[in-house]
């Protein structure tokens, strides 16, 4: 799908706005059911193996799916991909798919206190009575079976909080992203790094100056380095082209540092946290650049 310039809003249909990659249906609140969310993904997204299969479970009614995976290797992107694709298809050619109403929820401290925020219902500021109607919109948006609702970011389980456990009562898909994969009763795909030659295609379509001679060190980052970790491979992308390096100034600035995350796997984020920190050394990193590692060391430091 073409992505729009940035605050760019154009009717697509009727009663039907795109704003960036986003989709609104004013006079149908009901198709998507939850609040803004930042939901938007970037033009350099590279298909995943598992999209095909977990789209075939949506439309077989599949009632719970989880996508697990170490922070930062794409998890969140893959889901802000699948619900765009689901608003086109409900737009252009709802034939093809059984999703009538959407929904996209990131994860905070509980479910309760995710949903009271995050779906879209009347208001009265009284805790208890917010709670039991946005539950109340949540069922009634379930009955027929024909919603997605994507969680992100889930870091609890269900026994540490409990109102995880009312989404059982409800129909519809459930997807959950999160960096643990023991939850039960629930369909699973680990959500895995990237292949060597889609690293090297995210890492050029970021840096654009790349040159074919510079392919042997970019190899050796992507793999040996970095193992095809989605978040980084974007960050390094970037540092290198706003800082003008050669391929082989990067190489020589992460082998300096002993910058390896490589054998890093999925629930040791504590190991990717101290890797991350050796990053901040590098010189003359642009304000951005640092608030993007800060941003992610806080994901890290948070889970």
């Amino acid at each position: 799908m073409a992505k729009t310039s940035k605050n760019t809003k154009m009717a697509i249909g009727k009663n039907i706005i795109q704003v960036d990659n986003v989709y609104f249906f004013p006079e149908q609140e009901d198709v998507v059911f939850t609040t803004n969310n930042d939901i938007a993904f970037t033009s350099f997204y590279k298909e995943r193996t598992e999209e095909a299969i977990i789209k075939n479970e949506i439309e077989c009614n599949e009632r719970a799916i989880l996508l697990w995976g170490l922070g930062g290797v794409g998890k969140t992107h893959f889901c802000r991909v699948l619900f765009n694709e689901y608003l086109n298809l409900i737009n252009k050619t709802p034939e093809k798919t059984r999703i009538r109403h959407l929904g996209y929820l990131t994860y905070n401290n509980s479910f309760d206190e995710t949903l009271i925020n995050g779906i879209k219902y009347k208001r009265i500021n009284n805790y208890v009575e917010d709670l039991k109607n946005s539950w109340e919109k949540l069922e009634k948006i379930s009955q027929t079976s024909e919603m997605l609702l994507i969680i992100d970011n889930v870091d609890c389980l269900p026994i540490e909080d409990p109102s995880l456990n009312k989404l059982n009562q409800l129909s519809g898909t459930i997807i959950i992203t999160s960096r643990r994969n023991d939850f039960e009763y629930i369909k699973k795909h680990e959500i895995q790094s990237i292949s060597v030659n889609d690293a090297l295609s995210l890492f050029k379509d970021i840096n654009t100056n790349v040159d074919d001679n510079e392919l042997e060190d970019l190899n050796y980052i992507v793999e040996t380095l970095v193992a095809g970790h989605t978040y980084t491979i974007e960050l390094l992308a970037h540092i290198s082209f706003s800082q003008d390096w050669s391929i082989l100034r990067l190489r020589n600035e992460l082998d300096k540092r002993k910058f390896n995350i490589a054998y890093v796997k999925s629930g040791q984020e504590h190991i990717l946290k101290q890797e991350y920190k050796k990053l901040f050394s590098l010189s003359k990193l642009s304000k951005e650049e640092i608030m993007s590692l800060r941003h992610f060391l806080c994901y890290l430091i948070c889970l």
